[in-house]
């Protein structure tokens, strides 16, 4: 126990059948972990990380095959450890959290809903190439709405929130591009871009949202550097 008007603060650690994070200590679930860090359960032991807010995690993984199979087996809260990811084809329903070592080039939605992305570091050079809804190439992006050429993909119900977006793009890009059109009427929508930096130069737009329409956008205490939305 912390002294009267004291708490105890984790930061990172392994602690053995204790979860600092909803533990029955102090006779309720109070959770020991700093503002922004959580738990992931390995075995016997929780490891603490920093999460971007996420209070459990369900897998850590170090590489693009992991990160397959982490999903193929009903893993939603997923943090990304050091490795190389290149282009991850998200699915709906979960959340990607970044550690300072992860090597992301583009997250492509793919017309998939409910995802979050979190803590993550993009660089300019490693984008890849977005489309709209027409089939067209449009320009370069780290996150981008559809898969290829093909017509008909948007994505709904997506946070991206304390991602950083550096480097140059040097025949122009964005460093976030919902450019295809989605299913039916509708195009992608309810996105929230939250808590981000943008710092890609030579960047015709930082947020790219051509054919994004009928639903709620949410930017919010974003920092942009050198360029427009």
């Amino acid at each position: 126990n912390g002294a009267a008007g004291n708490d105890i603060k984790v930061y990172g650690g392994s602690f053995k059948n204790f979860n600092p994070a909803n533990n029955i200590s102090e006779n309720s679930q109070h959770n020991f972990c700093a503002e922004g860090y959580g738990v992931y359960k390995n075995g016997d032991w929780y490891e603490v990380m920093y999460t971007a807010g996420v209070a459990t995690i369900d897998a850590v993984v170090e590489s693009a095959g992991e990160l397959v199979t982490a999903i193929d087996n009903g893993k939603k809260n997923i943090v990304l450890a050091a490795g190389e990811y290149g282009t991850i084809l998200a699915r709906g329903g979960i959340t990607y959290i970044g550690s300072e070592e992860a090597k992301v080039d583009c997250i492509n939605l793919n017309g998939a809903d409910n995802v979050t992305i979190k803590n993550i570091a993009f660089d300019a050079k490693t984008a890849k190439l977005s489309y709209d809804g027409k089939g067209n190439a449009k320009q370069y992006a780290n996150i981008i709405s559809g898969d290829s050429s093909k017509k008909g993909k948007g994505s709904r119900n997506i946070v991206i929130e304390s991602c950083e977006f550096n480097g140059t793009f040097t025949s122009g890009g964005a460093a976030i591009a919902f450019t295809d059109q989605s299913r039916g009427t509708g195009q992608s929508g309810n996105i929230s871009i939250v808590n981000c930096s943008f710092n890609a130069e030579g960047a015709y737009y930082h947020i790219y949202g051509h054919y994004f329409g009928y639903a709620e956008l949410n930017i919010e205490g974003n920092k942009f550097t050198s360029s427009t939305l």
